[in-house]
């Protein structure tokens, strides 16, 4: 079991070891670092509804030997795209989810460039609304994210389990308490 709000976060600017924090992960002002905290919190959530998804391909990964998370071009070693800089704006968790990354402030940049393998894609934060269709050799696609919620596409034919209701959820065990459900594209 994984609690984010256990008595294992050492705050460094009070030395001491805290009960309850407000997040282990981030110790964030939410006065004046709002979009970081709706981030993290977010990045944490989005995990969780995940979970199954994760530990599936984490036990396949030890068996096949294949990780996990991988770059895009492992899927398609001959597309000469998908090696071009840069390299770390997208990546595949398993074979099913593909990931895009903001490595820029929003403050600098309101629009990104993803890569993606050959194949037809939609955005699992607003369910069918967006859909991506990359043909062989145009795999930059541009997009705008979400604050709190990482820009993360099924690819078609695929099914995954999804946990929705994870808003007050604080550990592993109490998540596999919740309903699960399927999405299948």
């Amino acid at each position: 079991v994984r609690n984010y709000y256990n008595s294992t976060y050492y705050n460094e600017a009070t030395k001491k070891w805290e009960d309850n924090p407000k997040g282990e992960l981030f110790n964030i002002d939410p006065d004046t670092e709002y979009e970081y905290e709706l981030a993290a919190n977010g990045a944490i959530k989005q995990r969780y509804k995940f979970m199954q998804y994760i530990y599936t391909q984490m036990f396949l990964s030890s068996k096949s030997g294949k990780p996990y998370i991988h770059p895009v071009f492992f899927d398609e070693s001959h597309n000469s795209a998908l090696y071009a800089e840069p390299l770390e704006d997208s990546y595949m968790a398993g074979d099913a989810l593909h990931v895009s990354t903001v490595l820029e402030s929003s403050k600098t940049a309101k629009e990104y460039r993803s890569k993606f393998p050959t194949g037809n894609w939609i955005l699992l934060s607003d369910f069918m609304n967006t859909k991506v269709e990359i043909k062989e050799n145009a795999n930059s696609f541009k997009f705008t994210p979400m604050i709190g919620d990482a820009t993360v596409h099924l690819k078609q034919g695929m099914a995954i389990p999804y946990q929705k209701d994870v808003v007050s959820v604080m550990s592993t065990k109490q998540l596999m308490t919740r309903p699960s459900q399927f999405i299948v594209y």
